[in-house]
């Protein structure tokens, strides 16, 4: 299984359960800027605790404990990316069950919300267009503090009809 944000708090949820419940391979795709494994402990070190960077080495190196995971970095919001993704995938390990797009913020950052995850769900999609999924799921987290702007209402509205799109066209 591919997990976009699958060390966000709700990703490592599902990402978890992929790999305690149904023993799955897991491609995880994080942002470029993710650190590098050999400055994981330099960073922890380095950090309060409470960073989010720290909470995502934590959760990878949990997983690891539980399955084969096969970290990615890429902007999936690049075309160009999506497609490398797509094929480092397909050399690694032939092919893919599933993916799991997931929508939860990490950041306010509204600008990243529509570049990021919008266009990230886009791009990935059509580098798999060709691969015979068993599923493709897209979670969505909703906000809880009331706090839904307008762009966070259309990246909902948008990703609720890509996923009803999807389905429909399988």
């Amino acid at each position: 299984f591919l997990l976009s944000n699958g060390l966000s708090s709700l990703g490592a949820d599902f990402s978890q359960q992929l790999a305690r419940e149904a023993n799955h391979r897991l491609v995880l795709v994080e942002a470029t800027d993710f650190p590098a494994r050999e400055l994981w402990d330099e960073w922890v070190s380095n950090d309060s605790g409470a960073g989010l960077i720290t909470a995502k080495i934590k959760r990878l190196r949990e997983l690891e404990e539980l399955a084969e995971v096969f970290l990615l970095q890429a902007e999936l919001s690049d075309e160009t990316q999506a497609r490398a993704l797509s094929k480092q995938v397909k050399e690694r390990f032939g092919s893919l069950d599933g993916v799991v797009s997931i929508f939860d913020d990490d950041s306010t950052d509204e600008h990243a919300l529509l570049t990021d995850k919008v266009q990230g769900l886009v791009a990935l999609d059509e580098a798999l267009r060709d691969e015979d999924l068993a599923c493709r799921l897209v979670v969505s987290r909703t906000r809880t503090d009331g706090s839904l702007s307008a762009v966070d209402s259309a990246v909902r509205f948008f990703v609720d009809t890509f996923a009803s799109d999807s389905a429909r066209n399988g």
